[in-house]
């Protein structure tokens, strides 16, 4: 068991702050708990646990984003500009494979998609529609890599 914190370390595209790990590896287990970090002017928390018993490793994401200034998110995540405003998302997010490339492609899977087990808080985001689903279709969209359905009347408002 053992734990470190980094000052400032981007992954994936995203910019993360204070990001403080505290991981534990035996027995065939390896779990990264508790996780945090600041980034966007919010919060990440998370439980990352990789189970290499079985003949196919499991892998487990708890992953918690509060407070995000989803803009900016979007922006370096995904190059993305349909959200906007401030959000929560959380995930749980279960897959399986033999290499780091299984075990990606089964969490980003387009069936069953990540947002349907991903919990959007609408009421916090501005999107370019005036409809409040469009936070959540739009997200979902992002995640799995297909055009956002059009919409009339774009507008940036906060919902």
């Amino acid at each position: 068991m053992g734990s470190f914190e980094v000052s400032e370390i981007k992954i994936a595209g995203m910019q993360l702050t204070r990001l403080n790990v505290t991981m534990d590896a035996r027995d065939g287990v390896a779990r990264f708990h508790p996780l945090k970090a600041q980034l966007y002017g919010g919060q990440y928390s998370g439980d990352i646990s990789l189970d290499m018993r079985p003949a196919t490793p499991r892998l487990s994401l708890n992953e918690n984003l509060s407070g995000i200034n989803m803009a900016a998110l979007m922006k370096d995540f995904l190059d993305s500009e349909r959200l906007a405003g401030r959000g929560t998302l959380t995930a749980k997010l279960p897959a399986t494979g033999r290499n780091g490339d299984q075990l990606l492609r089964h969490c980003a899977a387009p069936s069953p998609p990540i947002l349907p087990m991903a919990r959007c808080k609408a009421s916090t985001f501005g999107t370019r529609s005036h409809r409040p689903n469009r936070c959540c279709n739009s997200a979902h969209s992002l995640v799995v890599r297909t055009p956002d359905v059009p919409h009339s009347k774009p507008s940036r408002r906060r919902l």
